[in-house]
């Protein structure tokens, strides 16, 4: 029998009851007892209160269901909260639309029905705007209001770190909350507030039980407990503190309280054991020696070594360039800072001294078919004293005719000089012609100079790429150098 149990209908209004249907049932339906005449249907229209009562007969076989029917007044709907309707993820509030049992009830969230939904409460735990229909019979009905549920996002809260939660005297541990939009952090250690620790990360310098809680809006999480262990360092100690040593001598260095050390890692080891190395440096160093210990904590203890000396200039070597140029190479000998490049002509008694940041200098001006001398001093900050390699010699090419004329480098790719070398005194002009023969700079016009050399820079930066020609008069006898512009 449908309703079951209950029923009701809005004053005026009336309810349909409906047995279960079947052509071969017969029908008999009783209010409060007595029989209702000309009642033979399995469905029978309810217009006032009473308890009803179907009979339903199959052959010898029958079957009686009754409900109660309550004529109610219409309904109303309105909903109350039993608790705050904002609250955290996890929470929930309750809305109650209960006005009588007689009434039947349905909730919506957003409009949409909720299935299952039917009793005169609803626990809501997700957002959204809720109504209630309130029924008592299909014409007797009532919709409520919306009442708006906010559920607030419940931040994440975990704490990782990188590596070991265990860490050496004097260290620390990196610890690092979930991170998200919003969120506001608090760290404690033992479950004690930690002061102004407040940001996503805390760094732990002594041993405890860490935890952060995480805040997004009102809505808090605290996480799992991390645990930080604070291990001892090893107090090592290296002998002999300070030592002097000629270069290319060694010196031993002894190390005590630790159970291993970084030997094989500084500089300039000869060989080594457990507790002790021999170090051939080639010039002064401090050797910073790192002690590990059975818990693989750290310390440091220092030991110099002093170097006297700089070390020998090793493949000197000279290559003539023009008949005023030679270049000088050489190799320095480990941390040499800069060298004294000195020379004079075989014979005179005064050097020609020059300071050079590198390995390599180019003499120019020299005399043409002159014999030289030089040496090379190379220059360190572990003496005072400096010795010169030895004393090496060129001579500077002859002049052809009296006249030297060479563009270097060429092909061309950023800038390129002229060089010109004279027996005596000249008369010069010179001018760049593309390979067309049209003049596209004047280099020198008409100049008088003394014998000797002279360079001219030649700037190829506004010059396109291709073959150009440079005409050189000198004491009016003509010469064509071909250039290539080439980037």
């Amino acid at each position: 029998l449908t309703p079951n149990g209950t029923g009701g209908f809005c004053t005026g209004g009336n309810i349909a009851l409906t047995a279960t249907s079947n052509p071969a049932y017969i029908y008999t339906w009783k209010k409060n007892g007595g029989t209702i005449p000309g009642a033979a249907s399995n469905i029978y229209t309810a217009n006032t209160a009473g308890t009803y009562e179907v009979t339903v007969t199959s052959g010898a076989c029958s079957g009686v269901k009754s409900v109660v029917i309550s004529e109610v007044a219409a309904p109303t709907a309105a909903i109350a909260t039993g608790g705050a309707a904002t609250f955290c993820e996890g929470g929930s509030v309750t809305l109650d639309a209960n006005i009588g049992a007689s009434y039947s009830y349905q909730w919506y969230k957003n409009g949409t029905l909720i299935t299952g939904a039917t009793a005169a409460t609803y626990a809501a735990t997700a957002t959204g705007n809720y109504t209630v229909k309130v029924s008592a019979g299909a014409s007797c009905e009532a919709t409520s209001s919306a009442v708006s549920v906010t559920v607030n996002t419940t931040p994440a809260a975990a704490v990782t770190t990188t590596g070991s939660t265990g860490f050496c005297s004097g260290g620390s541990l990196l610890l690092t909350a979930s991170s998200g939009t919003g969120y506001s952090y608090q760290w404690y250690r033992n479950t004690i507030l930690i002061t102004g620790a407040i940001n996503g990360t805390y760094t732990a310098t002594t041993s405890g039980s860490y935890t952060v809680t995480v805040m997004l809006g009102t809505c808090p999480r605290t996480s799992a407990a991390t645990i930080a262990t604070v291990l001892p360092s090893p107090s090592v100690a290296v002998t002999p503190v300070s030592s002097t040593i000629q270069k290319f001598q060694t010196q031993t260095l002894t190390g005590t309280g630790a159970a291993t050390y970084n030997w094989s890692s500084l500089p300039d080891m000869v060989s080594n054991t457990a507790t002790s190395a021999i170090y051939r440096p080639l010039t002064t160093h401090t050797y910073t020696v790192e002690g590990t210990a059975a818990n693989g904590c750290k310390s440091l203890a220092s030991a110099t070594i002093t170097v006297i000396g700089c070390g020998d200039v090793t493949n000197i070597a000279t290559t003539s360039f023009s008949p005023s140029r030679v270049n000088i190479t050489w190799v320095n000998p480990q941390d040499v800072t800069t060298d004294s490049l000195q020379y004079r002509k075989v014979g005179e008694a005064t050097w020609h001294k020059i300071f050079v940041t590198g390995q390599a200098y180019e003499l120019n001006g020299l005399e043409p078919n002159t014999n030289y001398e030089y040496n090379v001093i190379p220059l360190c900050t572990t003496t005072t004293v400096f010795i010169p390699s030895a004393v090496g010699t060129f001579k500077t090419q002859a002049l052809e005719n009296g006249i030297y004329v060479r563009l270097f480098p060429n092909p061309v790719a950023g800038t390129s000089r002229l060089e010109i070398i004279s027996a005596s005194n000249y008369s010069l002009s010179a001018s760049i012609y593309d390979n067309g023969g049209k003049l596209v700079r004047v280099i020198s016009s008409a100049e008088n100079l003394p014998a000797g050399q002279i360079i001219k820079t030649i700037g190829a930066e506004k010059l396109a790429n291709g073959v150009y020609h440079i005409l050189i008069y000198i004491n009016g006898k003509a010469q064509d150098i071909k250039m290539m512009i080439a980037r």
